[in-house]
């Protein structure tokens, strides 16, 4: 366990380096535009980013053992990269949705009706079919609760695990049996 959460150990350097980037883009967003929280997009690009920052991590890790890494070891990289990741990052949204912006639950649930209303528009929706969709959204809860964080955190675990699996298969790479070093 204790080569896993060195310092040494790559994967937590990137897994820091994502739970740092991950605080900085929550913060840029809270203070430059809160609607940016509340974008679809800004969601797959951070779920792409983590990906790729998984990746990375898992090939540091290959390249500190010797250029070689087992399927296990790089599906343990790359979970080591989201745990570190994914409680900074909780942690982070919970302390800004409770303590530094108590209204904020409300102003993104607000921006997500404008959004999705302007979406729905956009689409030509028609008008019972929207406003069902806008009164689901009404009705949902956006507060942050620790509950709420530790399902998050869980889901990100369970998409962490499910992107890693199929990464590993092409980032492991056993030693030959024929190699005597």
């Amino acid at each position: 366990m204790e080569k896993y959460l060195s310092f040494e150990n790559e994967s937590v350097k990137w897994g820091l380096y994502l739970g740092l980037a991950s605080v900085a883009l929550t913060l840029g967003c809270y203070i430059i535009d809160i609607a940016l929280l509340a974008k679809w997009w800004l969601g797959l690009t951070i779920l792409f980013a983590t990906v790729a920052v998984m990746v990375l991590g898992a090939l540091a890790r290959r390249k500190q053992l010797g250029g070689y890494i087992s399927f296990g070891e790089s599906v343990v990289s790359m979970m080591t990269v989201v745990a570190i990741y994914a409680f900074i990052s909780f942690v982070f949204s919970y302390v800004l949705y409770n303590f530094i912006d108590p209204s904020l639950p409300q102003t993104v649930k607000q921006v997500t009706l404008d959004e999705t209303q302007k979406m729905f528009e956009s689409m030509g929706v028609d008008e019972a079919t929207m406003e069902q969709g806008l009164q689901n959204i009404e009705q949902q809860d956006f507060s942050q609760t620790i509950g709420k964080t530790l399902q998050g955190f869980g889901i990100a675990l369970i998409v962490g695990l499910f992107f890693s699996l199929i990464c590993s298969l092409f980032i492991k790479k056993e030693k030959s049996i024929f190699d005597h070093a």
